[in-house]
């Protein structure tokens, strides 16, 4: 554009032909600029989501392995209580003269055995809770009986212990069976 000035300044003349050009390259260049500029835009932003994308798909993946790890966990802690478990129901039953020491119930992970079943469903979840209600008053209940003199065990502590044990047994074994069958379909 200045040279057509500097021509046209030192009295030649410029035919309207030159200006029309010179609009038409200034517009197709803007429209370049403009096109580059918001091509340069997507190709930004496509690879933003990309990495977007790729952090999620990771964090889905750590989520996963922590909630295997979690499964594991609640199933180790399941698994170790239930010989004391069986083995308290039959004592409870008739066979407390020379019972074994006091048990620890629920184990001290008991959260996660309850976060784990709260990861499957909401109904498990009840059922861990359940559990560990009658655990814990059962815990409570022995070591109550426990504590007394041989000679002045109350028999109805062990009775209530009994009808606890009975309960628990199922529940945990419907808890360890949903548990493995989720760990399963995790894998």
């Amino acid at each position: 554009m200045a040279l057509v000035t500097v021509w046209q300044n030192t009295g030649h003349r410029v035919a309207p032909s030159i200006y029309w050009s010179i609009a038409i390259i200034a517009l197709v260049f803007a429209f370049y600029q403009a096109w580059l500029d918001e091509h340069q835009r997507v190709v930004r932003l496509g690879a933003e989501l990309a990495s977007e994308v790729a952090k999620q798909h990771d964090a889905a993946k750590q989520r996963q392995e922590a909630t295997k790890k979690d499964l594991l966990r609640a199933l180790t802690a399941l698994n170790g209580i239930e010989p004391e478990v069986l083995n308290w129901k039959d004592v409870s039953l008739d066979k407390y003269g020379m019972p074994p020491p006091a048990p620890e119930w629920p184990p001290d992970d008991w959260p996660t055995v309850a976060y784990a079943a709260g990861c499957v469903t909401p109904e498990l979840r009840q059922t861990a809770d359940s559990l560990e209600h009658c655990l814990t008053k059962a815990n409570s209940l022995i070591s109550r009986f426990l504590s007394m003199p041989v000679t002045y065990r109350d028999a109805r502590l062990m009775a209530a212990t009994h009808k606890l044990l009975v309960e628990a047994v199922p529940l945990m074994s419907t808890l360890q069976a949903q548990l493995r069958q989720f760990e399963k379909s995790v894998q």
